[in-house]
């Protein structure tokens, strides 16, 4: 599966504290990496699970929902999930080397089928930004010019009606190939926090 990212601009310019890009082509964004690791969840089977936790390829990063969160993590066979549509996922990443993210992205119903989503990312490196994702099929990556430490990923329906789960699969991380200094340099985006959801799978 892979996903395509289109920036929404339903948000104003927020400010971000590094300067980084995003890619809708997955030979692109790959491009861009010195060295990653990939994951394919394949270990990850449906129902309740604690965080996940991985060391690939030297990069080390957990998996779950942020502090506070009204429940955990409630996955597919080979994806993942929360058990709460208002929890948003958490990925934290440990081995401080971390400057490239790359995953399928999209939101469920209750019984994880795909749903039109606005998709929220917010990245430790202060970018914010909200896309749409209408497949499973799309890809899209994040480079950053600063170390990453955390992701967390929330979704809202296209339409502001009903309860929309965050869910994700095929994630890349990596190093990028180092660039010029000032490359980066006046690279913005656009970004909306994800609203509410409360209902909670069973």
């Amino acid at each position: 599966m892979k996903w395509g990212i289109a920036l929404v601009a339903i948000g104003s310019a927020v400010s971000v504290a590094s300067a980084g890009t995003t890619f809708g082509n997955e030979g692109l964004f790959l491009g861009q990496l010195q060295h990653y690791s990939f994951n394919s969840f394949s270990d990850v089977t449906a129902g309740s699970a604690a965080d996940l936790i991985y060391s690939l390829n030297g990069y080390e990063y957990s998996i779950g929902t942020p502090e506070g969160s009204e429940s955990g993590l409630l996955n597919g066979d080979g994806i993942v999930s929360t058990q709460n549509a208002n929890d948003s996922i958490v990925i934290n990443f440990t081995s401080d080397n971390v400057m490239a993210i790359g995953m399928n992205v999209w939101g469920t119903d209750i019984s994880y089928n795909q749903i039109p989503a606005n998709i929220t990312a917010i990245l430790s490196d202060g970018t914010s930004v909200t896309f749409s994702s209408d497949s499973v099929n799309r890809f899209g990556g994040y480079v950053s010019d600063m170390i990453i430490t955390s992701l967390i990923i929330s979704a809202v329906d296209s339409n502001g009606n009903v309860p929309v789960w965050p869910t994700f699969d095929n994630l890349y991380v990596g190093t990028v190939v180092p660039l010029p200094a000032g490359a980066w340099a006046g690279i913005g985006m656009l970004g909306l926090l994800g609203g509410i959801r409360t209902i909670r799978r069973r």
